[in-house]
């Protein structure tokens, strides 16, 4: 299934597809790079499309969604901008529970998608390596960096 078709059957993402990265804030879009721009199949704000849904929600902040090739479905890159400090794992923990339970229930084409979940550090990261909290990222495969780059 293409991205962009699991978004329009997304009830509560209706209108919310972007071109490109245009869904990313400026700061965002400063830290995520595609090595292949034509293989981008758009973005959606997450949080800002769901604010007034879910006000009082832990949402995640984007959804990019990446060509695969080979005849093969889009994938899903899920983006969070967030401070990686250890003392913010458990929120970023939150957003994604959230986001993974919101994927279930309310977006089941997006959720059927291969997936990965992203934490880019707004100013470095900051997590203590070897913490029961880095434990848990790894065991949610929630990957944690500064900048992404979608090849």
């Amino acid at each position: 299934m293409e991205f962009r078709d699991a978004v329009k059957n997304t009830p509560d993402l209706q209108d919310a597809l972007q071109r490109g990265l245009q869904a990313l804030n400026n700061t965002a879009r400063a830290k995520v790079r595609a090595s292949r721009p034509r293989d981008l199949r758009g973005s959606v704000d997450l949080d800002g499309h769901l604010k007034k849904k879910y006000p009082k929600a832990s949402r995640w902040d984007y959804a990019i969604g990446v060509a695969q090739g080979g005849g093969v479905d889009d994938r899903v890159v899920y983006v969070e901008l967030h401070p990686a400090h250890t003392g913010e794992v458990r929120t970023v923990l939150n957003k994604y529970s959230w986001l993974r339970s919101w994927l279930r229930s309310k977006a089941p084409d997006l959720d059927a998608l291969p997936a990965s979940y992203h934490w880019i550090a707004t100013s470095g990261v900051h997590i203590s390596k070897g913490s029961p909290q880095v434990r848990q990222l790894a065991i949610s495969g929630i990957r944690v960096s500064s900048r992404l780059e979608l090849t």
